[in-house]
């Protein structure tokens, strides 16, 4: 089991993680190469995914308390929102989408219930 240190390290982590991979060109990195079909909106669902999961771990919401979820998922979905938004204004290669907002908003809400299932089915 992780201390809350740790699960705020990770949590941290993979929000600046999100933060450079959405606001670096990567046409020409590794696995740029690689052909599938719209691989980027995949990753989109993962990064919202993990970072519900990751901020509800370290918030550590145990009781059935719907204001802090519909908090947290509301503000992954702010979060990526603004990262679009950012992308279009303050980067000269990339560009926001409002499909990666519509993935990364699933991402969030699937994450929720992935992690209620995963305690649910813990604490039982």
């Amino acid at each position: 089991m992780l201390n809350q240190a740790s699960k705020l390290f990770l949590a941290v982590s993979w929000t600046l993680i999100i933060v450079f991979l959405s606001t670096t060109e990567l046409d020409n990195t590794v696995g740029s190469s690689i052909k599938i079909l719209h691989k980027d909106k995949y990753a989109h669902f993962i990064f919202y995914f993990l970072f519900v999961i990751l901020w509800y771990n370290y918030f550590n919401i145990k009781e059935n308390l719907k204001n802090k979820e519909i908090i947290m998922v509301v503000t992954a979905i702010l979060f990526g929102i603004a990262m679009e938004v950012y992308q279009t204004t303050y980067t000269t290669t990339r560009h926001g989408d409002i499909l990666d907002v519509i993935v990364n908003s699933i991402g969030a809400i699937l994450g929720l219930y992935f992690v209620k299932y995963l305690l649910r089915n813990k604490t039982t």
